[in-house]
């Protein structure tokens, strides 16, 4: 656009001129005899619409490059928005990425760590009741004898112990180091006292293979049969079979 401006001024500017010369081709001779003060005005009358017309032009020719500068920025701004959004998309890729890894290892960890834990199954539940000399009364009450019979299906693991919150209850686990297949059993002596019993809790404690703390609770919950009124259960056993 600037150019054709440029272009159409230039026509204008030498069709001005032909027609100026035209009409002064035969007072050329009088410009010489004219005062200063004269010359200076035909001057300026001659030539001021070329000046009006350039002014015109440039006013036109200003506003042409301002447009194109305005789109020029408003191009900038655009590509600099598309950018910004790219590298939002990338860093949103990367984030995604690198959640993904923490994931895969933190699985991957946790498969090592399973690897390094024992598995408890439950084999069997016994419940029997007796009597029993109470040491701090010195009397004899009527108790039950719980135990289960349980093997590792897991790794190895050591320091096996097993407490309780209850001074009642008297409480053991056969074996203090269990092998990968290794049997073992877990005995509760407990006051036949319904209130006493419901209140207890039981921890199975060891190190695994790697020496990292392991711990497993035991439930002890009620049961129809009168004569095997509570059972004693593995926390993993719940895992397998729904609780009664």
């Amino acid at each position: 656009m600037g150019r054709i401006l440029g272009l159409l001024g230039g026509a204008l500017t030498l069709a001005y001129s032909w027609v100026l010369c035209h009409l002064l081709n035969d007072r050329w001779s009088q410009l010489k005899t004219m005062p200063l003060n004269e010359v200076g005005d035909f001057l300026a009358g001659a030539f001021g619409p070329l000046a009006i017309l350039w002014l015109v032009l440039g006013y036109f020719q200003q506003g042409i490059e301002l447009r194109q500068n305005s789109e020029a920025l408003q191009r900038q701004a655009t590509e600099l928005e598309n950018s910004v959004k790219q590298q939002e998309e990338l860093a949103s890729a990367a984030r995604q990425t690198l959640q993904f890894q923490h994931e895969a290892a933190a699985r991957m960890e946790q498969v090592e760590r399973n690897k390094q834990m024992p598995k408890f199954v439950q084999q069997r539940s016994t419940c029997t009741l007796s009597k029993y000399i109470d040491m701090d009364s010195g009397k004899t009450i009527d108790g039950i004898f719980l135990e289960i019979s349980a093997i590792n299906m897991g790794n190895r693991c050591s320091q096996v112990r097993l407490n309780s919150n209850s001074k009642r209850s008297l409480c053991s686990v056969s074996e203090h180091f269990i092998p990968t297949d290794g049997k073992f059993s877990i005995n509760c002596r407990l006051p036949a006292d319904h209130e006493a019993i419901t209140d207890i809790q039981l921890k199975l404690h060891c190190s695994d293979a790697s020496g990292a703390p392991y711990t497993e609770s035991l439930y002890i919950f009620p049961f129809e049969d009168i004569h095997r009124p509570y059972v004693l259960t593995l926390d993993s056993y719940f895992s397998q079979q729904p609780r009664a």
